[in-house]
Protein backbone atom coordinates (compact mmCIF):
# COMPACT_ATOMS: atom_id res chain seq x y z
CA UNK A 1 0.00 0.00 0.00
CA UNK A 2 1.35 3.44 -0.95
CA UNK A 3 1.90 6.10 1.70
CA UNK A 4 -0.76 8.38 0.21
CA UNK A 5 -3.34 5.59 0.53
CA UNK A 6 -2.36 5.00 4.15
CA UNK A 7 -2.74 8.74 4.74
CA UNK A 8 -6.25 8.66 3.25
CA UNK A 9 -7.32 5.78 5.49
CA UNK A 10 -5.85 7.59 8.49
CA UNK A 11 -7.89 10.73 7.73
CA UNK A 12 -11.08 8.68 7.39
CA UNK A 13 -10.45 6.87 10.68
CA UNK A 14 -9.82 10.06 12.68
CA UNK A 15 -12.69 12.04 11.12
CA UNK A 16 -15.58 12.92 13.45
CA UNK A 17 -19.04 11.65 12.54
CA UNK A 18 -20.35 15.22 12.20
CA UNK A 19 -17.67 16.13 9.66
CA UNK A 20 -17.66 15.54 5.90
CA UNK A 21 -14.21 15.08 4.32
CA UNK A 22 -13.63 15.85 0.63
CA UNK A 23 -10.35 15.00 -1.12
CA UNK A 24 -9.21 17.34 -3.89
CA UNK A 25 -7.57 15.67 -6.88
CA UNK A 26 -6.28 17.16 -10.14
CA UNK A 27 -9.55 17.77 -11.98
CA UNK A 28 -12.19 16.42 -9.60
CA UNK A 29 -13.02 15.76 -5.94
CA UNK A 30 -13.73 12.52 -4.06
CA UNK A 31 -15.49 11.54 -0.84
CA UNK A 32 -15.59 8.12 0.79
CA UNK A 33 -17.79 5.76 2.80
CA UNK A 34 -20.39 7.50 5.01
CA UNK A 35 -19.70 10.85 3.36
CA UNK A 36 -20.26 9.35 -0.08
CA UNK A 37 -23.60 7.82 0.98
CA UNK A 38 -24.64 11.08 2.66
CA UNK A 39 -23.95 13.15 -0.45
CA UNK A 40 -25.59 10.61 -2.76
CA UNK A 41 -28.77 10.16 -0.71
CA UNK A 42 -29.30 13.60 0.83
CA UNK A 43 -28.01 15.95 -1.89
CA UNK A 44 -28.14 14.17 -5.26
CA UNK A 45 -30.98 11.81 -4.20
CA UNK A 46 -29.42 9.00 -6.20
CA UNK A 47 -26.75 6.33 -5.66
CA UNK A 48 -25.84 6.17 -9.36
CA UNK A 49 -22.52 7.94 -8.75
CA UNK A 50 -21.32 5.52 -6.06
CA UNK A 51 -18.32 3.33 -6.93
CA UNK A 52 -16.15 0.76 -5.11
CA UNK A 53 -12.35 0.83 -4.82
CA UNK A 54 -9.82 -1.48 -3.14
CA UNK A 55 -7.12 0.22 -1.07
CA UNK A 56 -4.83 -2.41 0.39
CA UNK A 57 -7.06 -4.84 2.25
CA UNK A 58 -9.84 -2.26 2.66
CA UNK A 59 -12.70 -1.88 0.19
CA UNK A 60 -14.24 1.61 0.15
CA UNK A 61 -17.28 3.22 -1.43
CA UNK A 62 -16.52 6.57 -3.06
CA UNK A 63 -18.26 9.33 -5.01
CA UNK A 64 -16.49 11.64 -7.46
CA UNK A 65 -17.52 15.30 -7.89
CA UNK A 66 -16.82 17.76 -10.67
CA UNK A 67 -16.33 21.48 -9.96
CA UNK A 68 -20.03 22.31 -10.25
CA UNK A 69 -21.07 19.43 -8.01
CA UNK A 70 -18.38 20.38 -5.50
CA UNK A 71 -19.82 23.90 -5.12
CA UNK A 72 -23.31 22.48 -4.60
CA UNK A 73 -22.07 19.95 -2.03
CA UNK A 74 -20.24 22.66 -0.06
CA UNK A 75 -23.38 24.78 0.16
CA UNK A 76 -25.77 21.93 0.99
CA UNK A 77 -23.50 20.18 3.50
CA UNK A 78 -23.08 23.37 5.53
CA UNK A 79 -26.38 25.21 5.03
CA UNK A 80 -28.88 22.37 4.65
CA UNK A 81 -27.34 19.42 6.52
CA UNK A 82 -25.45 21.53 9.12
CA UNK A 83 -22.30 19.38 8.97
CA UNK A 84 -18.72 20.54 9.35
CA UNK A 85 -16.70 20.34 6.14
CA UNK A 86 -13.01 19.65 5.57
CA UNK A 87 -11.16 19.61 2.24
CA UNK A 88 -7.83 17.77 1.91
CA UNK A 89 -5.17 18.08 -0.80
CA UNK A 90 -2.26 15.74 -1.62
CA UNK A 91 1.23 17.04 -0.79
CA UNK A 92 4.39 14.90 -0.67
CA UNK A 93 2.36 11.66 -0.62
CA UNK A 94 0.30 12.88 2.33
CA UNK A 95 -3.25 14.25 2.56
CA UNK A 96 -3.10 17.59 4.38
CA UNK A 97 -5.96 19.86 5.44
CA UNK A 98 -6.53 22.68 2.93
CA UNK A 99 -9.85 24.21 4.03
CA UNK A 100 -12.42 23.80 6.79
CA UNK A 101 -15.66 25.44 7.83
CA UNK A 102 -19.02 24.99 9.51
CA UNK A 103 -22.36 26.74 9.67
CA UNK A 104 -21.28 28.88 12.60
CA UNK A 105 -17.92 29.72 11.05
CA UNK A 106 -17.75 29.40 7.26
CA UNK A 107 -14.00 29.95 7.31
CA UNK A 108 -12.46 29.07 3.95
CA UNK A 109 -15.86 28.49 2.28
CA UNK A 110 -17.22 32.01 2.76
CA UNK A 111 -16.53 32.96 -0.87
CA UNK A 112 -18.29 29.81 -2.12
CA UNK A 113 -21.40 30.16 0.05
CA UNK A 114 -21.69 33.95 0.02
CA UNK A 115 -23.85 35.88 2.45
CA UNK A 116 -27.55 36.14 3.26
CA UNK A 117 -29.83 37.31 6.04
CA UNK A 118 -30.85 33.76 6.92
CA UNK A 119 -27.23 32.63 7.12
CA UNK A 120 -26.56 34.93 10.06
CA UNK A 121 -29.56 33.46 11.90
CA UNK A 122 -28.47 29.89 11.19
CA UNK A 123 -25.14 30.59 12.89
CA UNK A 124 -26.53 30.87 16.44
CA UNK A 125 -26.23 27.92 18.87
CA UNK A 126 -27.50 27.93 22.45
CA UNK A 127 -26.59 26.05 25.62
CA UNK A 128 -29.08 25.63 28.45
CA UNK A 129 -28.78 24.67 32.10
CA UNK A 130 -31.81 24.56 34.40
CA UNK A 131 -32.45 24.04 38.10
CA UNK A 132 -35.83 22.57 39.04
CA UNK A 133 -37.67 23.62 42.19
CA UNK A 134 -40.20 20.90 42.95
CA UNK A 135 -42.04 22.89 45.61
CA UNK A 136 -43.02 25.77 43.33
CA UNK A 137 -43.14 24.02 39.94
CA UNK A 138 -40.62 26.59 38.74
CA UNK A 139 -37.47 26.25 36.67
CA UNK A 140 -34.48 28.55 36.95
CA UNK A 141 -32.82 28.75 33.52
CA UNK A 142 -29.26 29.79 32.69
CA UNK A 143 -28.76 30.23 28.95
CA UNK A 144 -25.88 31.20 26.67
CA UNK A 145 -26.01 31.91 22.93
CA UNK A 146 -23.01 31.98 20.59
CA UNK A 147 -22.93 33.33 17.04
CA UNK A 148 -19.54 32.63 15.47
CA UNK A 149 -20.40 34.55 12.34
CA UNK A 150 -20.99 37.80 14.24
CA UNK A 151 -18.47 36.95 17.01
CA UNK A 152 -21.14 37.55 19.62
CA UNK A 153 -22.12 35.80 22.87
CA UNK A 154 -25.36 36.47 24.73
CA UNK A 155 -26.21 35.35 28.25
CA UNK A 156 -29.55 35.18 30.07
CA UNK A 157 -30.99 33.99 33.38
CA UNK A 158 -34.65 33.95 34.34
CA UNK A 159 -37.31 31.93 36.11
CA UNK A 160 -39.74 29.98 33.97
CA UNK A 161 -42.89 27.94 34.30
CA UNK A 162 -43.04 24.18 34.04
CA UNK A 163 -44.08 24.60 30.38
CA UNK A 164 -41.05 26.81 29.55
CA UNK A 165 -43.12 29.62 28.04
CA UNK A 166 -40.46 32.29 28.74
CA UNK A 167 -37.82 30.10 27.13
CA UNK A 168 -39.94 29.89 24.00
CA UNK A 169 -40.11 33.70 23.78
CA UNK A 170 -36.35 33.90 24.22
CA UNK A 171 -35.83 31.38 21.41
CA UNK A 172 -38.10 33.36 19.07
CA UNK A 173 -35.97 36.44 19.72
CA UNK A 174 -32.51 34.87 19.37
CA UNK A 175 -33.31 32.28 16.64
CA UNK A 176 -30.84 29.51 17.54
CA UNK A 177 -30.61 26.51 15.22
CA UNK A 178 -29.37 24.06 17.86
CA UNK A 179 -29.53 23.64 21.63
CA UNK A 180 -27.11 21.89 23.97
CA UNK A 181 -28.75 20.77 27.21
CA UNK A 182 -26.48 20.52 30.25
CA UNK A 183 -27.46 18.10 33.06
CA UNK A 184 -30.15 19.56 35.31
CA UNK A 185 -30.06 19.83 39.08
CA UNK A 186 -32.75 20.14 41.71
CA UNK A 187 -33.19 22.26 44.84
CA UNK A 188 -35.11 19.48 46.56
CA UNK A 189 -35.66 15.76 46.34
CA UNK A 190 -37.58 14.64 43.27
CA UNK A 191 -38.45 11.24 41.96
CA UNK A 192 -37.27 10.17 38.52
CA UNK A 193 -40.76 10.31 37.03
CA UNK A 194 -41.13 14.01 37.85
CA UNK A 195 -37.68 14.78 36.42
CA UNK A 196 -38.63 12.91 33.26
CA UNK A 197 -41.86 14.88 33.00
CA UNK A 198 -39.96 18.19 33.21
CA UNK A 199 -37.50 16.97 30.59
CA UNK A 200 -40.34 16.03 28.27
CA UNK A 201 -41.81 19.52 28.66
CA UNK A 202 -38.44 21.04 27.74
CA UNK A 203 -38.09 18.81 24.69
CA UNK A 204 -41.63 19.69 23.62
CA UNK A 205 -40.83 23.40 23.81
CA UNK A 206 -37.67 22.93 21.73
CA UNK A 207 -39.47 20.82 19.14
CA UNK A 208 -42.23 23.41 18.90
CA UNK A 209 -39.54 25.98 18.09
CA UNK A 210 -38.07 23.61 15.46
CA UNK A 211 -34.68 23.35 17.20
CA UNK A 212 -32.47 20.28 17.22
CA UNK A 213 -31.10 19.46 20.65
CA UNK A 214 -28.46 17.22 22.18
CA UNK A 215 -27.46 16.47 25.77
CA UNK A 216 -24.01 17.51 26.95
CA UNK A 217 -23.02 15.14 29.76
CA UNK A 218 -19.25 15.58 29.96
CA UNK A 219 -19.17 18.45 32.45
CA UNK A 220 -15.61 17.59 33.52
CA UNK A 221 -14.29 18.61 30.08
CA UNK A 222 -15.62 22.19 30.41
CA UNK A 223 -12.98 24.81 31.17
CA UNK A 224 -14.78 27.91 32.44
CA UNK A 225 -11.54 29.93 32.46
CA UNK A 226 -11.53 29.92 28.68
CA UNK A 227 -14.50 32.30 28.63
CA UNK A 228 -12.38 35.24 29.85
CA UNK A 229 -9.82 34.57 27.12
CA UNK A 230 -12.47 34.69 24.39
CA UNK A 231 -14.05 37.99 25.43
CA UNK A 232 -12.93 41.34 24.11
CA UNK A 233 -11.30 43.55 26.74
CA UNK A 234 -14.34 45.85 26.83
CA UNK A 235 -16.55 42.99 28.09
CA UNK A 236 -14.25 41.25 30.57
CA UNK A 237 -15.76 43.06 33.56
CA UNK A 238 -19.35 41.90 32.99
CA UNK A 239 -20.91 39.63 35.61
CA UNK A 240 -21.30 36.02 34.46
CA UNK A 241 -22.78 33.42 36.80
CA UNK A 242 -21.18 30.02 37.25
CA UNK A 243 -23.94 28.25 35.31
CA UNK A 244 -23.63 30.73 32.45
CA UNK A 245 -19.87 30.12 32.36
CA UNK A 246 -20.51 26.40 32.07
CA UNK A 247 -22.90 27.03 29.18
CA UNK A 248 -20.34 29.23 27.39
CA UNK A 249 -17.61 26.66 28.01
CA UNK A 250 -19.81 23.90 26.59
CA UNK A 251 -20.46 26.02 23.48
CA UNK A 252 -16.71 26.60 23.06
CA UNK A 253 -16.19 22.82 23.03
CA UNK A 254 -19.19 22.04 20.83
CA UNK A 255 -18.29 24.66 18.20
CA UNK A 256 -14.57 23.70 18.28
CA UNK A 257 -13.60 27.20 19.35
CA UNK A 258 -10.97 25.73 21.68
CA UNK A 259 -9.28 24.10 18.68
CA UNK A 260 -8.42 27.49 17.18
CA UNK A 261 -7.95 29.87 20.08
CA UNK A 262 -5.56 32.07 18.12
CA UNK A 263 -8.40 33.07 15.80
CA UNK A 264 -11.05 33.73 18.46
CA UNK A 265 -9.13 34.99 21.50
CA UNK A 266 -10.18 38.51 22.65
CA UNK A 267 -12.65 38.85 19.77
CA UNK A 268 -16.10 38.05 21.20
CA UNK A 269 -18.68 40.58 22.30
CA UNK A 270 -20.76 39.72 25.37
CA UNK A 271 -24.36 40.92 25.50
CA UNK A 272 -26.95 40.58 28.22
CA UNK A 273 -30.36 39.39 27.09
CA UNK A 274 -32.86 42.00 28.25
CA UNK A 275 -36.63 41.86 28.12
CA UNK A 276 -37.41 45.39 29.38
CA UNK A 277 -39.02 47.60 26.76
CA UNK A 278 -39.70 44.81 24.24
CA UNK A 279 -42.77 42.80 23.34
CA UNK A 280 -41.85 39.15 23.08
CA UNK A 281 -43.69 36.77 20.77
CA UNK A 282 -44.05 33.03 21.13
CA UNK A 283 -43.98 30.57 18.24
CA UNK A 284 -47.77 30.53 17.94
CA UNK A 285 -47.84 34.31 17.43
CA UNK A 286 -45.00 34.22 14.89
CA UNK A 287 -46.80 31.56 12.86
CA UNK A 288 -50.22 33.20 13.16
CA UNK A 289 -48.87 36.58 12.02
CA UNK A 290 -46.93 34.83 9.21
CA UNK A 291 -43.89 36.96 9.89
CA UNK A 292 -41.35 34.82 8.05
CA UNK A 293 -43.26 31.79 6.74
CA UNK A 294 -46.78 31.06 5.58
CA UNK A 295 -48.99 28.85 7.71
CA UNK A 296 -50.92 27.43 4.79
CA UNK A 297 -50.04 25.83 1.47
CA UNK A 298 -49.64 28.14 -1.47
CA UNK A 299 -48.05 27.84 -4.85
CA UNK A 300 -44.37 28.72 -5.06
CA UNK A 301 -44.75 32.17 -6.60
CA UNK A 302 -47.06 33.42 -3.86
CA UNK A 303 -45.27 31.57 -1.07
CA UNK A 304 -42.01 33.36 -1.78
CA UNK A 305 -43.46 36.83 -1.27
CA UNK A 306 -46.49 36.34 0.94
CA UNK A 307 -44.92 36.73 4.37
CA UNK A 308 -45.15 39.95 6.32
CA UNK A 309 -41.37 40.36 6.19
CA UNK A 310 -41.34 40.06 2.40
CA UNK A 311 -44.07 42.67 2.08
CA UNK A 312 -42.42 45.14 4.46
CA UNK A 313 -38.81 44.57 3.42
CA UNK A 314 -37.57 47.38 1.18
CA UNK A 315 -34.05 47.42 2.60
CA UNK A 316 -31.07 47.97 0.31
CA UNK A 317 -28.45 46.19 2.41
CA UNK A 318 -28.12 42.88 4.24
CA UNK A 319 -27.51 44.80 7.45
CA UNK A 320 -30.86 46.55 7.08
CA UNK A 321 -32.68 43.29 6.42
CA UNK A 322 -31.17 41.67 9.52
CA UNK A 323 -32.17 44.68 11.62
CA UNK A 324 -35.72 44.57 10.27
CA UNK A 325 -36.04 40.88 11.14
CA UNK A 326 -34.82 41.61 14.68
CA UNK A 327 -37.34 44.43 15.08
CA UNK A 328 -40.17 42.22 13.88
CA UNK A 329 -39.23 39.46 16.31
CA UNK A 330 -38.88 41.89 19.21
CA UNK A 331 -41.25 44.84 18.65
CA UNK A 332 -40.65 47.85 20.86
CA UNK A 333 -42.91 48.18 23.87
CA UNK A 334 -41.48 51.46 25.18
CA UNK A 335 -43.74 54.30 23.96
CA UNK A 336 -40.98 56.92 24.19
CA UNK A 337 -38.62 54.93 21.96
CA UNK A 338 -41.44 54.14 19.53
CA UNK A 339 -42.23 57.86 19.16
CA UNK A 340 -38.53 58.58 18.69
CA UNK A 341 -38.35 56.22 15.72
CA UNK A 342 -41.60 57.60 14.29
CA UNK A 343 -40.13 61.12 14.44
CA UNK A 344 -37.22 60.03 12.24
CA UNK A 345 -39.58 58.32 9.80
CA UNK A 346 -41.76 61.43 9.51
CA UNK A 347 -38.71 63.66 9.05
CA UNK A 348 -37.50 61.51 6.15
CA UNK A 349 -41.00 61.50 4.63
CA UNK A 350 -41.08 65.29 4.66
CA UNK A 351 -37.60 65.52 3.08
CA UNK A 352 -38.28 63.57 -0.11
CA UNK A 353 -35.11 64.71 -1.89
CA UNK A 354 -32.86 63.56 0.95
CA UNK A 355 -34.73 60.28 1.21
CA UNK A 356 -34.22 59.61 -2.51
CA UNK A 357 -30.49 60.33 -2.23
CA UNK A 358 -30.20 57.88 0.66
CA UNK A 359 -32.28 55.11 -0.91
CA UNK A 360 -31.37 55.39 -4.58
CA UNK A 361 -27.69 56.31 -4.30
CA UNK A 362 -25.88 56.07 -0.98
CA UNK A 363 -27.35 52.82 0.39
CA UNK A 364 -26.63 51.06 -2.91
CA UNK A 365 -22.92 51.79 -2.42
CA UNK A 366 -22.66 50.38 1.11
CA UNK A 367 -20.56 47.16 1.13
CA UNK A 368 -21.23 44.13 3.31
CA UNK A 369 -19.65 45.41 6.50
CA UNK A 370 -20.21 42.13 8.37
CA UNK A 371 -18.22 40.16 5.79
CA UNK A 372 -15.35 42.67 5.80
CA UNK A 373 -15.20 42.75 9.60
CA UNK A 374 -15.06 38.94 9.78
CA UNK A 375 -12.11 38.89 7.39
CA UNK A 376 -10.36 41.54 9.44
CA UNK A 377 -10.93 39.64 12.69
CA UNK A 378 -9.73 36.37 11.17
CA UNK A 379 -6.72 38.17 9.63
CA UNK A 380 -7.74 37.13 6.12
CA UNK A 381 -8.44 40.63 4.80
CA UNK A 382 -6.60 41.79 1.69
CA UNK A 383 -5.71 45.32 0.65
CA UNK A 384 -8.94 45.38 -1.35
CA UNK A 385 -11.06 44.77 1.77
CA UNK A 386 -9.23 47.54 3.65
CA UNK A 387 -9.82 49.94 0.78
CA UNK A 388 -13.53 49.04 0.60
CA UNK A 389 -13.83 49.85 4.28
CA UNK A 390 -12.08 53.16 3.59
CA UNK A 391 -14.59 53.89 0.82
CA UNK A 392 -17.38 53.32 3.34
CA UNK A 393 -15.76 55.81 5.72
CA UNK A 394 -15.69 58.38 2.92
CA UNK A 395 -19.30 57.53 2.14
CA UNK A 396 -20.23 58.23 5.76
CA UNK A 397 -19.22 61.85 5.24
CA UNK A 398 -21.86 62.15 2.51
CA UNK A 399 -24.35 60.42 4.82
CA UNK A 400 -23.53 63.03 7.45
CA UNK A 401 -24.21 65.87 5.01
CA UNK A 402 -27.59 64.44 3.96
CA UNK A 403 -28.73 63.66 7.53
CA UNK A 404 -27.51 67.07 8.67
CA UNK A 405 -29.73 68.65 6.02
CA UNK A 406 -32.69 66.66 7.38
CA UNK A 407 -31.73 67.68 10.91
CA UNK A 408 -31.60 71.39 10.08
CA UNK A 409 -34.87 71.36 8.12
CA UNK A 410 -37.17 69.76 10.71
CA UNK A 411 -37.22 71.64 13.99
CA UNK A 412 -39.70 69.48 15.88
CA UNK A 413 -38.02 66.19 14.92
CA UNK A 414 -34.42 67.44 15.17
CA UNK A 415 -33.63 65.86 18.58
CA UNK A 416 -34.72 62.39 17.43
CA UNK A 417 -32.82 62.69 14.13
CA UNK A 418 -29.73 63.82 16.00
CA UNK A 419 -29.78 61.00 18.59
CA UNK A 420 -30.70 58.12 16.28
CA UNK A 421 -28.88 59.09 13.06
CA UNK A 422 -26.54 62.06 13.13
CA UNK A 423 -24.57 61.41 16.32
CA UNK A 424 -23.83 57.72 15.55
CA UNK A 425 -22.47 58.71 12.11
CA UNK A 426 -20.25 61.41 13.59
CA UNK A 427 -18.98 58.98 16.23
CA UNK A 428 -18.12 56.41 13.54
CA UNK A 429 -16.24 59.05 11.53
CA UNK A 430 -14.27 60.00 14.62
CA UNK A 431 -13.40 56.37 15.39
CA UNK A 432 -12.26 55.65 11.80
CA UNK A 433 -10.38 58.92 11.31
CA UNK A 434 -6.93 57.40 11.87
CA UNK A 435 -7.81 54.37 9.74
CA UNK A 436 -8.80 56.64 6.83
CA UNK A 437 -5.55 58.61 7.17
CA UNK A 438 -3.56 55.36 7.16
CA UNK A 439 -5.21 54.13 3.95
CA UNK A 440 -4.72 57.50 2.23
CA UNK A 441 -0.98 57.46 2.95
CA UNK A 442 -0.49 53.74 2.27
CA UNK A 443 -2.61 52.61 -0.70
CA UNK A 444 -1.55 53.64 -4.21
CA UNK A 445 -4.94 54.75 -5.54
CA UNK A 446 -3.49 56.11 -8.82
CA UNK A 447 -1.95 52.74 -9.65
CA UNK A 448 -5.27 51.02 -8.95
CA UNK A 449 -7.16 53.41 -11.25
CA UNK A 450 -4.66 52.77 -14.06
CA UNK A 451 -4.14 49.01 -13.69
CA UNK A 452 -7.03 47.74 -11.53
CA UNK A 453 -4.60 46.25 -8.98
CA UNK A 454 -4.26 47.26 -5.34
CA UNK A 455 -0.75 47.92 -4.05
CA UNK A 456 1.13 49.76 -1.30
CA UNK A 457 2.65 53.13 -2.16
CA UNK A 458 6.35 52.46 -3.01
CA UNK A 459 7.38 55.78 -1.45
CA UNK A 460 6.73 54.58 2.12
CA UNK A 461 9.81 52.32 2.10
CA UNK A 462 13.21 52.67 0.38
CA UNK A 463 13.51 49.00 -0.55
CA UNK A 464 9.94 48.96 -1.84
CA UNK A 465 10.69 52.06 -3.94
CA UNK A 466 13.81 50.42 -5.36
CA UNK A 467 11.85 47.30 -6.27
CA UNK A 468 9.10 49.37 -7.88
CA UNK A 469 11.63 51.33 -9.96
CA UNK A 470 13.26 48.12 -11.19
CA UNK A 471 9.84 46.69 -12.01
CA UNK A 472 8.90 49.79 -14.02
CA UNK A 473 12.16 49.57 -15.97
CA UNK A 474 11.51 45.93 -16.82
CA UNK A 475 8.00 46.75 -18.01
CA UNK A 476 9.12 49.63 -20.28
CA UNK A 477 8.82 48.81 -24.05
CA UNK A 478 12.22 47.57 -25.38
CA UNK A 479 11.61 48.93 -28.93
CA UNK A 480 11.75 52.52 -27.69
CA UNK A 481 15.21 52.00 -26.23
CA UNK A 482 16.37 50.25 -29.41
CA UNK A 483 15.54 53.13 -31.74
CA UNK A 484 16.86 55.70 -29.30
CA UNK A 485 20.29 54.09 -28.88
CA UNK A 486 21.08 52.45 -32.26
CA UNK A 487 22.52 54.73 -35.02
CA UNK A 488 20.87 54.21 -38.45
CA UNK A 489 23.35 52.54 -40.91
CA UNK A 490 24.87 54.39 -43.90
CA UNK A 491 23.31 52.89 -47.06
CA UNK A 492 25.22 55.06 -49.58
CA UNK A 493 26.43 53.03 -52.60
CA UNK A 494 24.38 49.97 -51.79
CA UNK A 495 22.20 50.44 -54.89
CA UNK A 496 25.28 50.30 -57.16
CA UNK A 497 26.39 47.04 -55.56
CA UNK A 498 22.93 45.50 -55.99
CA UNK A 499 22.70 46.22 -59.78
CA UNK A 500 24.93 43.25 -60.84
CA UNK A 501 22.93 41.01 -58.56
CA UNK A 502 19.69 42.15 -60.19
CA UNK A 503 21.14 41.49 -63.67
CA UNK A 504 22.24 38.01 -62.60
CA UNK A 505 18.74 37.36 -61.20
CA UNK A 506 17.15 38.31 -64.56
CA UNK A 507 19.49 36.11 -66.60
CA UNK A 508 18.84 33.22 -64.21
CA UNK A 509 15.08 33.52 -64.74
CA UNK A 510 15.54 33.60 -68.55
CA UNK A 511 17.79 30.52 -68.44
CA UNK A 512 15.22 28.65 -66.36
CA UNK A 513 12.49 29.49 -68.88
CA UNK A 514 14.64 28.24 -71.78
CA UNK A 515 15.46 24.98 -69.99
CA UNK A 516 11.79 24.40 -69.13
CA UNK A 517 10.76 24.98 -72.75
CA UNK A 518 13.42 22.56 -74.02
CA UNK A 519 12.29 19.84 -71.64
CA UNK A 520 8.67 20.26 -72.73
CA UNK A 521 9.63 20.10 -76.43
CA UNK A 522 11.69 16.95 -75.90
CA UNK A 523 8.76 15.21 -74.14
CA UNK A 524 6.43 16.07 -77.02
CA UNK A 525 8.85 14.63 -79.57
CA UNK A 526 9.30 11.41 -77.61
CA UNK A 527 5.57 10.94 -77.27
CA UNK A 528 5.14 11.43 -81.04
CA UNK A 529 7.66 8.71 -81.84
Amino acid sequence: MESIDRSLLKVLQKKASGTVAIFERNEFYSCYEDDAFLIANEIFLSEVGLRRVQIGLTELTYHNLNNGQYTRVVRDVILMLHYRLEVYVACDNEWILKAKGSLGCLGDFEDVIGDSVELSELSTVMALSYIMDYGSNENHLSIAFCNLRDMRMTIAEFADTEHFSNLEKCIVSMVPRECIILPSSSKSFEDSSHIGKRMNSLETALKRADITFTEFNDLNSIDTKIVEKLLNIKYKGMHISEQQRKCLGALALHLHIVDDMQMYEDHFQLLDYKSAGYMYLDMAAVKALELFSLSYDEDTAIGQSGTLFDLVNKCRTHQGQRLLRDWMRRPLFDLRRINERLDVVEALCEMGACRDVLYEDLLRRVPDVASISRKLLHKKATLQHCYRLYQLVRLLKIFEEVINEVHSSCDSFAPSVNDLCLEPIRLALLQFDKFAALIETTVDVTYFEENGIYRIRPSIDDRLLETSTSDDECKSPPTVTLFDTVTPPDLTGVDDELEPLAAFHSSLLISCDIIASSVALTRCCNSGN
